[in-house]
């Protein structure tokens, strides 16, 4: 694993089948968040848009379904049947569930699992601790990743808006997600 933090990568030796397995495999950007999770694939945006929710068989101890599926079911299923969220406020509370909704989440982007795995980037919110860092890293692992970096919200979201994060300079940036909004004041430097 390689946890970034609020830190870019440095750029490193590619090696000589790297442009295969880029070929083959997916390169996916996940973000876990408490409401809805989000996969873009690179070169082809937004694929996955569902609603962070697993539906769990308590009697058989299986999971039923996740995503829209399981959302759908909330209030309507079953007395065994469970909808439930596996994140709250951005972290991990059931591991196995959030796990197997990752998993399937990938499996419906990236259908080649056997051979090839994809490399995965992965959104944390900046306060959590190492033990929920590299619980988001695990279950990635788990869910069928083949390399995974964590990076903290808002490097990737200013990332994600072209700010030019190589400077020393502070940015202010806002972010509103399930019903609450953050201010986050952020200083990137050049590390030599």
């Amino acid at each position: 694993m390689q946890d970034l933090g609020d830190r870019m990568p440095a750029p490193g030796r590619r090696s000589r089948l790297a442009w295969l397995w880029s070929r083959i495999g997916h390169d996916l950007a996940v973000d876990l968040g408490t409401a809805n999770t989000l996969i873009v694939v690179r070169g082809r945006g937004l694929v996955v848009f569902q609603p962070s929710c697993v539906a769990v068989d308590r009697a058989r101890e299986r999971m039923i379904a996740v995503g829209a599926e399981a959302r759908e079911m909330l209030g309507r299923a079953p007395a065994p049947i469970e909808v439930i969220r596996p994140l709250s406020s951005g972290v991990i509370s059931d591991y196995d569930a959030a796990q197997h909704m990752l998993r399937e989440f990938i499996l419906r982007v990236h259908h080649r699992r056997r051979f090839v795995k994809p490399r995965i980037v992965v959104c944390v919110p900046s306060g959590v601790t190492p033990v929920a860092r590299r619980a988001v890293e695990e279950a990635a692992l788990d869910a069928g990743a083949r390399r995974v970096v964590i990076v903290s919200e808002p490097l990737a979201a200013a990332v994600g808006a072209g700010l030019p994060v190589e400077e020393a300079r502070g940015r202010w940036s806002s972010t509103s997600a399930a019903g609450r909004r953050r201010w986050r004041s952020s200083c990137w430097a050049a590390w030599s």
